[in-house]
């Protein structure tokens, strides 16, 4: 009874060699229409592990083409609620503060809707610096683990509500 030969590691197991490295790149390489990451240089039929044309050295491996953006675009979402929901009050408190400079009528509570608008810019502003730094680090989002990423998409969350009980707090103080 004879046995039959095990069967080569997967690269990168504890027992894989360069061979056999060499040999999944080979067979990939030219079974696909592959270029060089770097130069562009058409790879089918290579015979090594680099690029013949500018010496980078190619690795196989298993990885998402597009990386998970829920978080990402969850914390956009939810910023944008805020921006959206404090510019439209504001566009809609200032007309009706236009409208009393304009007639000259000013009811009893003109300094409170005063106050709010500034409130609404103030609002504006701070999401908009959040979600400037929200956009600008979004590399740094991608690379944290699920779970961070998740935790700071639920902080982002927190913008509108907070947003939202600093006006409702000002207008409780001020009436």
């Amino acid at each position: 009874m004879t046995e039959s030969p095990a069967p080569a590691p997967a690269p990168g197991a504890p027992g894989a060699t360069q061979t056999s490295e060499l040999a999944f790149l080979k067979a990939y390489l030219a079974a696909s229409d592959e270029v060089c990451p770097l130069c562009k240089y058409a790879l089918q039929g290579l015979t090594s592990n680099a690029c013949p044309e500018c010496g980078k050295v190619l690795v196989l491996r298993v990885e998402r083409k597009h990386p998970l953006r829920g978080a990402f675009i969850a914390g956009i979402v939810f910023i944008s609620i805020t921006i959206g929901s404090s510019a439209l009050t504001l566009v809609l408190y200032s007309f009706n503060l236009v409208t009393m400079l304009i007639t000259g009528q000013f009811p009893g509570d003109w300094q409170f809707e005063l106050v709010f608008d500034l409130t609404l810019i103030l609002e504006l502003v701070v999401s908009l610096m959040i979600l400037r730094w929200w956009i600008r680090n979004d590399g740094w989002i991608q690379r944290q683990t699920l779970f961070k990423r998740l935790r700071l998409a639920g902080r982002m969350a927190l913008v509108p509500i907070l947003g939202f009980a600093l006006i409702i707090g000002l207008f409780i103080l001020l009436t």
